[in-house]
């Protein structure tokens, strides 16, 4: 018998032995645009990041539940890049007022992202995916790349008559699309209105919003889009008066 004649079915071509290849994934990011970033991070890090989280989360809560009272989030707003509110924690206390929030068990969070930094957009994208972001505020990059992953309401069965009347020429259309295992295209959905333009209303303007393109859209996750609704109506409705005002009007008001 030959000993050295290998014992074993495989060819020597086998997958099993060849060199396994560790550069995917470890490609600069620097230079890849915001939608290319963001299936970047959903291909590598989200599912990773989403169990920890989940696990994070069940722990966080069994402890609070146990040792602390519950705390409810009203309605949460996220803000992107140079889109940014300077003032939001004065929106913040405005919007707590508006919901009849406590600030202590019932919150309203307005919170800036600048998604050139991995940490934010790492945090923003779990946010957004797992449903614990409301309403997002960005500029025209992040709202094409976001609405075609799905991440947006279409406005149309969320505004009022009188809302979509006082919007009706700053609704932006965006589409969804699917794309295959090589990123390519394979189909897209139809035109519909998943933000809506308010860089020239007094509530982004009146606390500190500076960028000439704003757009506001309802997330699909929203576990509050009764409050967002509201928003929105706020946004249509609100004049620098009211947010001049030391007191706002209760959503929805009580009656005195």
């Amino acid at each position: 018998m030959d000993i050295n004649q290998k014992k074993t079915a495989l060819d020597d071509d086998s997958i099993l032995y060849q060199k396994r290849d560790d550069s995917i994934g470890k490609k600069d990011i620097s230079g890849l645009s915001g939608r290319q970033r963001l299936q970047y991070f959903r291909d590598y890090y989200l599912k990773f990041c989403i169990l920890a989280i989940v696990l994070l989360v069940v722990a966080v809560s069994l402890i609070y539940t146990i040792f602390f009272r519950h705390q409810e989030t009203v309605l949460s707003i996220a803000v992107i890049n140079d889109t940014a509110i300077s003032n939001y924690e004065d929106l913040t206390d405005y919007l707590q007022d508006y919901y009849q929030a406590d600030g202590r068990h019932q919150l309203v969070t307005v919170s800036n992202y600048y998604l050139e930094d991995p940490n934010q957009q790492m945090a923003f994208t779990t946010k957004l995916v797992t449903g614990d972001i409301d309403i997002v505020i960005c500029d025209e990059e992040t709202f094409a790349s976001e609405s075609a992953s799905g991440f947006y309401q279409d406005l149309t069965g969320l505004l009022s008559p009188d809302v979509s009347d006082a919007f009706s020429s700053h609704l932006v259309p965006g589409h969804t699309e699917e794309r295959d295992n090589e990123d390519q295209i394979i189909s897209t959905g139809p035109e519909l209105p998943y933000g809506v333009d308010i860089a020239d209303t007094p509530l982004y303007t009146f606390f500190g919003g500076t960028a000439k393109e704003a757009i506001l859209c309802v997330t699909s996750h929203s576990e509050h889009t009764e409050a967002a609704i509201s928003f929105l109506d706020l946004a249509a409705k609100g004049t620098t008066a009211d947010f001049s005002s030391t007191e706002s009007e209760a959503a929805p008001a009580e009656s005195q």
